[in-house]
C-alpha cells in the first residue's frame, strides 16, 4: 500500500499513482484531491488516459479515509470545538500536512522539474476537497519554512479548482421557497442524515437555466444579466432530472469501494464543511481577490460541471462577480479562467475519463 509520509510521528496518506509515461521527460504530475463521500478511486478510470496525455496522476486520500491515517480523539475534538481559534489550528496542522505531501512527492522524484516544456505539479482539487484546498494555498507561506515554501512555488503550476460547492467559499448552500438546495447544510438534519441522502443528490444530473450556463461561458470580465445572487440561484434546477440515472447508481455496481463508510464520512467530513464560513471566505480572498501577491505565477483554474450541483454554479458566479469587483486584469494575464462542462454532471470524472483527462491536459 502505498503511502506518503506527512510528518515524522508516523501520519501518512494513501495514494495510487499511474506511473511515469515511459520514456518522458516532460509530462506533468496532477495530484487530485476528492471530495467528501467518494475516496480517491473516483479517478482511477482517468489513469488509463494519463500516459497517452503525457500526464502522471497522484490521487490521494485524505486523512480519516481508507488507508491514510485517522484522525485522533484529539484531532477530532479540535474540529469539533465550539471555539473557531481552535478548529482553524486544527485546518493550519492540514495545511502543513498538504505542504510535506508535495515536499514528498518532489523530493522523491515524482514530479519533474518544471520547464517551458513540461514538468511541474498541478493540484487538482474536487468538491468539497476544496475546503483543504483554498485553506492550503492561503495558509502555507505562513506556515512552512522558506526553503519548503520556495520548493512549491517552484513547481505548482496550477490549481484546479473543480467543481467546488458553495462551502470552501465561505458561502452559505442556497434556499429558494424554503427548500435547500444541499441536504447538507439542512439545519433539520443530522449529520448522519445528511450524509445518507447525499450520493443521489451530488451524482445527479440537472437542467439548469441556459442563462445560468451562458453567465460561466461568457468572459470573467463580462458584466453580469443578474442584479443580485437571488435572481441567478432562480435559475438553478433544484431538482435532478428523473430521466437519467444519477452516476451513483453504476457506481455501486462497479465502484463500491471508492464509496467510504456513512458513519466515517459523517464524522470528519461534514465537521470540515462548517469550520466557519469567514475563515473560508477570508481564504478565498487571499487566493483569488488578493492581487496574486503570494502566488505571482501561479494559475487558477475555475472547473464547473454544467450538469452538476446548483452549489457549484453559484459558488463559481458568486467568485467572477467578486473577481470583477477587485478591478484586477488576473484574466487578461491568463491567470484565472473558468471552464464549463455543459454536459457533465458532478462526476465527470467517472462518466467521461477521457473527456476529464483532456480537461487536465488543458489546464494542468
Amino acid at each position: 500500500m502505498p503511502l506518503a509520509p506527512t510528518d515524522t510521528k508516523g501520519t501518512a496518506l494513501f495514494y495510487e499513482d499511474s506511473g511515469a509515461p515511459p520514456n518522458s521527460l516532460t509530462y506533468r504530475t496532477v495530484v487530485l484531491l476528492h471530495g467528501g463521500y467518494f475516496n480517491s478511486g473516483i479517478f482511477k478510470p482517468s489513469f488509463a488516459y494519463a500516459t497517452r496525455n503525457n500526464l502522471r496522476l497522484i490521487a490521494v486520500n485524505k486523512r480519516d479515509y481508507t488507508g491514510s491515517t485517522l484522525y485522533t480523539n484529539e484531532e477530532l475534538a479540535e474540529l469539533t470545538s465550539s471555539d473557531e481559534v481552535v478548529r482553524i489550528d486544527f485546518m493550519k496542522k492540514r495545511v502543513v500536512e498538504l505542504a510535506n505531501l508535495m515536499i514528498w512527492l518532489i523530493e522523491n522524484d515524482i514530479v519533474l522539474e518544471p520547464t517551458q516544456e513540461g514538468g511541474g505539479l498541478s493540484f487538482a482539487t474536487w468538491s468539497s476537497g476544496n475546503c483543504l484546498a483554498m485553506p492550503f494555498l492561503a495558509l502555507v507561506p505562513e506556515l512552512v519554512d522558506e526553503r519548503s515554501l520556495g520548493l512549491i512555488r517552484k513547481y505548482l503550476r496550477s490549481y484546479i479548482m473543480y467543481d467546488a460547492p458553495t462551502f470552501p467559499h465561505g458561502l452559505s448552500a442556497p434556499v429558494a421557497n424554503g427548500k435547500h438546495y444541499c441536504p447538507i447544510g439542512d439545519p433539520s438534519l443530522t449529520p448522519l442524515d445528511m450524509i445518507q441522502g447525499f450520493p443521489s443528490w451530488i451524482s445527479g444530473f440537472y437542467n439548469h437555466s441556459s442563462f445560468a450556463i451562458a453567465e460561466l461561458v461568457s468572459p470573467i470580465d463580462s458584466p453580469s444579466r443578474f442584479q443580485s445572487d437571488e435572481e441567478y440561484i432562480r435559475e438553478l434546477a433544484l431538482e435532478c432530472d428523473a430521466d437519467v440515472p444519477p452516476t451513483i447508481q453504476e457506481i455501486l455496481v462497479n465502484g463500491p469501494e471508492t464509496c467510504e463508510p456513512v458513519p466515517q464520512v459523517a464524522r470528519t467530513h461534514v465537521q470540515l464543511l462548517f469550520v466557519g464560513y469567514p475563515f473560508y471566505s477570508e481564504c478565498r480572498r487571499k487566493v483569488f481577490l488578493d492581487g496574486n501577491s503570494d502566488w505571482p505565477k501561479l494559475r487558477k483554474e475555475i472547473v464547473v460541471c454544467g450538469r452538476g450541483v446548483g452549489l457549484s454554479l453559484y459558488a463559481a458566479w458568486e467568485l467572477k462577480q467578486r473577481i470583477q469587483e477587485t478591478g484586477q486584469k488576473l484574466a487578461q494575464d491568463g491567470l484565472v479562467r473558468i471552464h464549463v462542462l455543459e454536459e457533465f454532471n458532478h462526476m465527470s470524472h467517472w462518466d467521461q475519463p477521457e473527456r476529464f483527462v483532456q480537461l487536465l491536459v488543458d489546464t494542468a
